[in-house]
């Protein structure tokens, strides 16, 4: 071979080589470009989640951001490319669904919220002025800011029973008022909707587990039989129907229960909001988990070692009967939250949180105790998310997240 002649086998090998090369810069540029993507990518859903965060803060501070709108979208900073944001909220039983999404929507969270303060004058008892005192007896403890009767509190004695709890200070006694508070009227139209739902038009329900998201349609259903039992069901449903009975078998979370009379079996464990036109029986041993509610027209009544996270509502509005009480908690019982009965309520057990009373009576064996308080707890509750139900608390505060 003269000298300078190459090879013609070698033109093959540089081809393959240069190939080669070629095909390792293309790889490394193309894994820096997913790589750069995928940063961008995070970076983008990172600033977006804080912008969410920052959003429920500002909302949770000042719900008035919507107005009466239920939906609209807020920037957060008129100098920041994609800090709109669309906010979207609705009454879930007496809670709110908040959802805050980017915008774009392909970053979105969803929160159920509650109000820091569930009246508009801080207090953890509320007792309705009737012109008369209230006797605290037996091992009676209240604790916190109170809202009285003029002639305020009186330690007495039911039979041979003394009063042997804490006294209270009366520097933490004001005066309520002859009415009870008001009710949030929208909260009010709420629940009537909700009640106003008949059994007859929805069907029997068929799935024996179902999840639906906030972010979806409602799924409403009427139990077959009027029984929920041997089922798993959460998210945005609500049962409807005239009795209904909630079996210790059903596994439930966060759902609503619309019926005209509810009763929940003894030793269930689950969290629900129920509805009751007229009764509401929670048995003995249940654990209502947080956020959970009672709210009946007529009665409801706390079964002996029951728990109760979030609230019990008695919303009376006819003329009371002392011989028919509106409410019962027995001494074992617990309610965290808010407690509220605008009839006649036998209160004992412990209630954290705050609790609102037109007139409280305990029932004896041998008769009955007007204006009194018998083997009663009530503390104050920091920590609690009340539920929106009176005028005047205007703060957010989270309960839980949602889908």
């Amino acid at each position: 071979m003269k000298r300078g002649m190459i090879k013609g086998g070698a033109l093959a090998t540089v081809l393959v080589v240069v190939t080669l090369m070629l095909l390792v810069s293309l790889s490394l540029m193309s894994l820096w470009s997913a790589d750069f993507m995928l940063f961008s990518k995070m970076n983008y859903v990172r600033r977006q989640r804080a912008n969410i965060e920052s959003l429920f803060v500002l909302y949770s501070h000042d719900p008035e951001i919507l107005g009466r709108d239920t939906a609209r979208t807020v920037t957060l900073f008129d100098t920041v490319p994609g800090s709109t944001m669309s906010v979207n909220r609705k009454l879930w039983g007496l809670y709110e669904i908040v959802s805050v999404a980017s915008e774009c929507g392909k970053v979105r969270q969803s929160r159920l919220m509650g109000t820091g303060e569930p009246y508009k004058e801080r207090c953890s008892f509320w007792y309705r002025d009737d012109r008369s005192s209230l006797t605290l007896t037996g091992n009676s403890n209240i604790r916190g800011r109170m809202l009285l009767p003029q002639n305020g509190l009186v330690y007495g004695q039911m039979q041979s029973v003394f009063f042997s709890g804490e006294r209270v200070e009366a520097e933490a006694i004001g005066q309520s008022g002859r009415e009870m508070p008001v009710v949030s009227a929208d909260v009010a139209k709420h629940i009537k909707e909700l009640q106003d739902m008949s059994a007859e038009v929805y069907v029997a329900t068929a799935e024996d587990s179902l999840n639906v998201g906030f972010t979806h349609g409602t799924h409403v259903f009427c139990p077959d039989g009027g029984t929920i039992s041997n089922c798993s069901l959460s998210g945005n449903i609500i049962a409807v129907g005239d009795s209904i009975y909630v079996d210790r078998s059903a596994s439930l979370h966060d759902i609503l229960i619309v019926g005209n009379s509810v009763s929940v079996g003894d030793g269930f464990c689950g969290s629900l909001q129920v509805f009751a036109r007229d009764t509401v029986l929670v048995g003995s041993d249940v654990l209502l988990e947080y956020p959970s509610g009672v709210y009946s027209r007529c009665y409801a009544g706390i079964g002996a070692r029951t728990q109760v996270n979030g609230y019990v509502i008695v919303d009376y509005t006819d003329d009371v009967d002392l011989k028919r009480p509106n409410g019962r908690m027995a001494r074992s019982s617990v309610v965290r939250g808010l407690l509220w009965n605008s009839g006649i309520m036998q209160l004992q057990g412990i209630v954290t949180g705050a609790a609102f009373l037109n007139k409280g009576v305990y029932y004896a064996p041998h008769g009955y105790y007007q204006n009194m308080l018998y083997d009663a707890t009530i503390l104050e509750n920091a920590d609690v998310a009340y539920p929106l139900w009176m005028d005047g608390g205007r703060q957010r505060k989270v309960v839980k997240w949602v889908n």
